[in-house]
């Protein structure tokens, strides 16, 4: 089967039980680092995907019990499908053995062979398409510096407003007063075959926040709280939590006259998105 990356699948069984038509032990098949099963007693199943144009071996593996009689299958029963998954049904565990390998993170329906022989075991592969990720909602603000951009899985490349790719082959994102707001930029991967994966992020730059504190008249020590005003007035401009404690009723947003000099209050400022 070819998947619709060009990726090419081939399934297939030997052993004992072809013995009558001369040896077709599989041991000696190449397999993958990553392999389910990477060693055969000469009597499994063996799936591999080459690349596009049959140039590369992207995954290799065997499938089945070691020892017993060896799996086989009657008929044409492996079915795929284009988007990477293979599906097998297997004449395993014969001779009433409970042996059919069942990875640990596997789901699955039953691991016992109820019969006195032969049990149908079916399994499923995902050999999988890679999906670039660029990443969550980043927030930035109009006079920071330039961003590094990454992603996963890294090596991507990156385009949208504000984007340069450095000499060093990695990419940047630089805000400027003309890409304040919502920015969405752009991550592509080469995943298998001939496929790319492409996935957006969204960069919102915010601008710059003034703040202005209206004058504060004189006030007696044992006089009330007067409120502070502020422009912008309140979030995004001056949250409570940014005037300092000191001197200030429980709201935070009202100043306390003390016995004590009254400081000068310098709020400070965060970046907080629009919206």
């Amino acid at each position: 089967m070819v998947d619709d990356c060009e990726r090419v699948y081939v399934c297939g069984w030997g052993g004992n039980t072809n013995r009558s038509f001369g040896i077709s032990y599989m041991a000696q098949l190449p397999v993958t680092a990553n392999a389910i099963q990477r060693t055969s007693d000469g009597s499994d199943f063996y799936l591999v995907q080459f690349g596009a144009g049959l140039r590369t071996i992207e995954y290799a593996t065997f499938y089945g019990e070691t020892g017993g009689s060896g799996e086989h299958v009657d008929g044409g029963t492996s079915r795929f499908d284009k988007r990477g998954m293979v599906y097998q049904a297997v004449c395993a565990s014969c001779r009433s053995t409970q042996g059919f390998p069942v990875p640990p993170s596997a789901s699955y329906f039953s691991t016992v062979n109820g019969s006195t022989n032969c049990n149908n075991a079916a399994f499923k592969i995902d050999f999988g398409i890679t999906v670039a990720d660029p990443g969550p909602t980043q927030y930035v603000c109009v006079n920071n510096g330039p961003v590094t951009l990454g992603g996963q899985p890294a090596g991507g490349t990156w385009s949208g407003p504000g984007v340069t790719r450095l000499p060093n082959g990695s990419y940047q994102f630089q805000p400027t007063a003309a890409l304040v707001g919502r920015n969405v930029l752009q991550y592509t991967v080469t995943t298998t075959g001939v496929c790319q994966s492409t996935r957006p992020l969204r960069m919102i730059v915010t601008p710059n926040q003034t703040v202005a504190i209206a004058p504060v008249p004189a006030l007696c020590a044992d006089g009330a709280a007067v409120t502070l005003q502020t422009t912008p007035a309140g979030a995004p401009g001056v949250p409570p939590e940014a005037w300092p404690a000191t001197y200030l009723t429980r709201s935070r947003r009202a100043l306390a006259p003390t016995p004590s000099l009254i400081p000068t209050l310098t709020p400070w400022v965060a970046a907080r998105p629009a919206g």
